[in-house]
Order: C-alpha cells, then sequence, then structure tokens
C-alpha cells in the first residue's frame, strides 16, 4: 500500500509538492494497477475504478512443487506464488509487481533528483 500512496506524500509535500505525481501513477501501468488493488483493499471492494485497464482483479495462490525438490525427495518446502489475475485472464506475479512499482518510483525519483543536481 505505501508504493502507492506515496504518490500523495509526493504531492502534499509541504516543502517541495509534486502533483505530477498523480500523471505519473495515471502512465504507469505497474502501478495502475498497485492503485487499484490499494483501493479495492482499503474499501474492502474497488466501487470506483480509476482505470478501464483492468477493473476487475482478484488474487489467487497457488502451490508449486520445486522439481529440485523431488531429486532429493523433499517434498516438504512447497513454493508459494501469490497472483494478481486481471479481468482479461493475465496473470501477474505478486513479488513482480512490487518490485515493478519500486523501479518505477526509483526511476521517478531519480527524475527529480536530476532536476536539483544537474
Amino acid at each position: 500500500m505505501n508504493c502507492y500512496h506515496l504518490k500523495d506524500w509526493l504531492k502534499n509535500d509541504l516543502a517541495d509538492p509534486h502533483p505530477e505525481a498523480e500523471k505519473f501513477v495515471d502512465d504507469t501501468e505497474v502501478l495502475r494497477i498497485c492503485r487499484d488493488l490499494c483501493n479495492g483493499l482499503k474499501h474492502a471492494v474497488l466501487e470506483r475504478r480509476r482505470t478501464t485497464t483492468y477493473p476487475m482483479m482478484t488474487t489467487s495462490a497457488s502451490v508449486l512443487h520445486d522439481p529440485a525438490e523431488s531429486v532429493t525427495n523433499d517434498s516438504s518446502a512447497p513454493i508459494v506464488q501469490w497472483l494478481i489475475v486481471l479481468d482479461d485472464g493475465d496473470e501477474r506475479d505478486m513479488a513482480t509487481v512490487a518490485d515493478e512499482c519500486i523501479k518505477a518510483w526509483q526511476r521517478f525519483i531519480g527524475g527529480l533528483t536530476s532536476r536539483y543536481i544537474g
């Protein structure tokens, strides 16, 4: 949730506000996914969708078994994969989405930093 709400902190910073953070979220697919997930979690349902690209999302968990574990006959260590299932059926690994969100914000903040340094 913090990854999406960083936008609010950037927009409302009293010393150095960045209203362009809202447009950055709107223009960045992975942050739009994050926004809808956060708003859906916060309100229990996503009533007002801010994007028509992915109006319905669900999550699912899959327990996978690592083939390497079968070789050692240790099947006690299943791999759990959390997926975001978009309305078009596309599945996104939740950890990958989180990593992509962080990278997106690093690009945004890096752009701000370059304005002050260079």
